[in-house]
């Protein structure tokens, strides 16, 4: 579709164009029609919620931060698109925010298990380890056990288990185990 071909469309088919493209994986598509939504006088908060996610997907996580920030802006007490926002930070390396953005999440819904599986993940890669069995326990004791997050917590809560220094292991550094297979199978949000 042409630029021309866009302008005669409105907010919501720009929107919903949007969501279709991200739907089908097209995400260049989805970018396009999405800046051209962002461009609109009448630009709606939803707008800058699906620039997060686009921008995310395509690894740009300067532009997915800005878009989630404005977004969240507007809408506080938007959990999911809060931890997508924690996502990009992790993505990018910083993991520091990530931390501090999930810990904000827990303060609200104590038991949202992203939030638990991640912090705990992150917790874990900084060398914070029982603070990552905490909340992995804490995650493990609050959801059923064909939630997603079930398995994946538990597993990593054994990786840490057997591989957190004790007396009784000469091993003071935990360097040597990968906590990123617990991670996404992409580096990106969904």
């Amino acid at each position: 579709m042409d630029t021309a071909s866009l302008e005669i469309l409105d907010i919501d088919e720009l929107l919903s164009l949007t969501r279709w493209s991200l739907d089908q994986g097209n995400f260049d598509q989805a970018l396009i029609y999405n800046k051209h939504a962002m461009e609109r006088e009448n630009a709606e908060a939803e707008v800058y919620k699906l620039g997060g996610k686009i921008y995310a997907q395509l690894g740009l996580f300067e532009h997915a931060k800005k878009s989630f920030k404005i977004f969240l802006d507007t809408t506080s007490e938007a959990l999911t698109e809060t931890f997508q926002y924690g996502m990009v930070h992790y993505d990018n390396n910083e993991i520091k925010e990530a931390i501090s953005i999930w810990t904000e999440i827990l303060q609200k819904e104590e038991k949202y298990p992203p939030a638990l599986f991640y912090l705990a993940l992150a917790l874990a890669n900084n060398g914070q380890t029982d603070d990552a069995i905490h909340h992995l326990n804490q995650l493990i004791s609050s959801i059923a056990i064909d939630n997603m997050y079930f398995e994946r917590g538990r597993e990593l809560l054994r990786a840490i288990e057997q591989n957190k220094p004790s007396p009784l292991n000469d091993s003071d550094s935990d360097e040597n185990w990968d906590l990123a297979k617990y991670s996404n199978d992409k580096k990106t949000i969904n």
